[in-house]
């Protein structure tokens, strides 16, 4: 829980918005899920969980491997790659919804404009 409430506190500093849909979604999972986890069910739920988590990690690691050529964040940064990557994940979801859409423009105009630097100094 304690990890939870320090990620709503990120993620409410980087985009009050999306940080309360975040919150509404993390916070009530904290609660919820160690139920699901400790009951009588729970050992189908932990495989499943189990799976799900290994799955993840896998095509993470053959996503970034394959397709970008690069590593993925968490070799570079481990707070990034446990505390953002799952902002990024409700915001790209939520941005393929149709919300947010002028912050999407806002960071290509920054990426093109890096890109730019990038090609003009080599």
């Amino acid at each position: 829980m304690i990890s939870a409430i320090y990620m709503n506190y990120v993620y409410l500093r980087l985009d009050p918005p999306f940080g309360l849909l975040a919150a509404s979604i993390l916070l009530p999972a904290c609660a919820y899920f160690p139920r699901l986890t400790w009951g009588p069910e729970s050992g189908s739920v932990n495989m499943l969980a189990g799976i799900l988590f290994v799955f993840s990690w896998l095509a993470q690691f053959y996503g970034h491997g394959a397709h970008e050529k690069r590593a993925p964040a968490l070799l570079d940064n481990l707070r990034q790659a446990l505390v953002l990557a799952p902002f990024f994940v409700l915001f790209e979801i939520a941005s393929f919804l149709g919300f947010r859409q002028d912050v999407l423009r806002d960071v290509d105009v920054i990426i093109a404009n890096r890109k730019a630097e990038l090609l003009k100094g080599q």
